[in-house]
């Protein structure tokens, strides 16, 4: 096997691992030889920075009780750390862990008028809302503490899971 063969696969892989998310974000399938080169891309923990800026959770127990109780508004700081331009983020799901069990309250759905880009190495503040359901998610746990795992696609199947701080699951009566 010549030399060059053996540093075609090393070469290729530092290159899928630079290049980052978005247009061109990955490195197709190759052949050399007899040896195949894998589609290689970055993770999104690599690609995007995310920071927790406030965020509160709470009930609305007032009468009428809606359908839909659950209140929520988080502001995140969103940094693309590589050097490509990333688009089609989304921020649309958070799971509500009870920290005093582990439990899963629920998933909610979340909603923002960000469009979902960012250029390179810049930053972001993007602000997710509870979406209304018609639908009743979960009880609310008044004075509880909780956090929220949210989900923000980037690319590919697998979304970036970030966790908030602990919060004050707050209700109003």
């Amino acid at each position: 096997m010549k030399p060059t063969a053996l540093l075609l696969p090393l070469i290729v892989t530092i290159l899928a691992m630079a290049v980052g998310c978005g247009e061109d974000s990955t490195v197709a399938p190759r052949s050399s030889g007899d040896e195949s080169v894998l589609d290689q891309s970055s993770t999104p923990a690599v690609l995007l920075q995310v920071e927790f800026l406030e965020g509160w959770i709470q009930g609305d127990l007032m009468p009428p009780l809606p359908a839909d109780p659950i209140r929520c508004r988080i502001t995140l700081q969103l940094t693309n750390m590589s050097e490509r331009r990333l688009y089609g983020l989304r921020v649309s799901l958070a799971d509500v862990y009870l920290v005093s069990t582990g439990e899963l309250l629920g998933t909610l759905p979340l909603e923002t008028t960000w469009d979902g880009r960012l250029e390179p190495l810049e930053t972001e503040i993007v602000v997710v809302e509870k979406e209304i359901s018609p639908n009743y998610i979960f009880d609310p746990v008044c004075n509880e503490t909780v956090f929220l795992e949210i989900f923000i696609r980037i690319a590919g199947p697998e979304p970036m899971a970030f966790s908030t701080p602990e919060m004050i699951f707050g209700c109003s009566f």
